[in-house]
């Protein structure tokens, strides 16, 4: 066999020698390593779970401490608006105990006025006495007056009822003569519209158409339209006419509300348009006649 060879063979069974146990403490030290690994691994776990609880147990605690400063800075502020609202106090209670003293020295003063016065005092009730019973005998005096005055007013008042009723019986007198009046005033219209009008010469205005009289064929109610007077006679205008039913002859009554005006006796029918002359019309007592009031006619009249 060549040295060579047998070198070589040497050499590798002494590296044989030498890695085995090289290897065998690697193999250890690998278990070893990755034994001691693995429980770094827990203990960084576990730190990093101890540090986010202690980080949350932390904001935890900020948080209350927080609230709680917040809490103890609003009491701060209750209680120094307490302390200063008592100093107001205070200070309001040391001006009114100053005040007081100032008047009790017065007090005092006027006091010691009184006692060194005292004639005066005396003298001044005196005076006051005197114009306490002056007062009151004007008092007296005055309420003898006020009675004589309510008396004096009582028998006015008694007067007054007994005008008013004499005022309330003449107004009713009044009335009724009023009443009467145009009862007999309606009966006289009616009579004159059924008759006719009185002869000239009699003194009866206004009658100054001898139309014959036609007896309405049915009921109407028109307005006055037009009023044109005349120095003998005054004429008024409607508007109904023939086409309404109106007729030559017709007499209609003259109202203002509920207040006889007068007559009116056709003289003059159109189609929409009726004229006649006013009669009965008495100014003074019943007004004039005036556009805008009615003209009724009444069927049979």
């Amino acid at each position: 066999m060549h040295i060579l060879t047998k070198i070589f063979i040497v050499i590798v069974a002494v590296l044989t020698v030498a890695l085995v146990p090289l290897v065998m403490v690697n193999a250890a030290n690998e278990r070893t390593f990755k034994t001691r690994w693995e429980e770094e691994k827990t203990r960084a776990a576990e730190a990093i779970l101890g540090r986010d609880l202690a980080q949350a147990a932390q904001a935890a605690a900020q948080a209350q401490f927080e609230s709680i400063n917040s809490q103890l800075a609003s009491e701060r502020q209750v209680l120094r608006t307490k302390l200063d609202d008592q100093e107001a106090a205070a200070r309001k209670l040391e001006a009114e105990t100053i005040g007081l003293r100032a008047r009790q020295d017065d007090f005092n003063a006027i006091m010691k006025t009184y006692a060194e016065n005292d004639k005066a005092k005396t003298e001044l009730v005196r005076v006051l006495n005197e114009e306490i019973v002056a007062n009151r005998s004007r008092l007296t005096q005055l309420e003898q007056e006020f009675v004589k005055l309510d008396e004096q007013l009582t028998s006015t008042r008694e007067q007054l009822k007994v005008a008013d009723a004499a005022r309330r019986a003449l107004q009713e007198d009044l009335q009724r003569i009023q009443e009467e009046r145009e009862q007999a005033m309606s009966r006289l219209s009616r009579y004159t519209a059924w008759v006719g009008e009185l002869p000239s010469g009699t003194g009866q205005a206004g009658a100054v158409s001898d139309t014959t009289r036609v007896p309405a064929d049915r009921s109407l109610t028109a307005t006055i339209i037009n009023v044109r007077r005349g120095p003998d006679s005054t004429l008024a205008e409607i508007n109904a006419g023939s086409r309404d039913g109106v007729q030559v002859g017709w007499l209609m009554t003259i109202a203002d509300g509920g207040r006889f005006i007068g007559n009116l006796r056709v003289t003059n029918v159109d189609i929409t348009r009726s004229t006649g002359v006013v009669e009965l019309e008495n100014p003074a007592d019943r007004g004039e006649v005036r556009t805008g009031q009615k003209a009724v006619a009444r069927k049979g009249e």
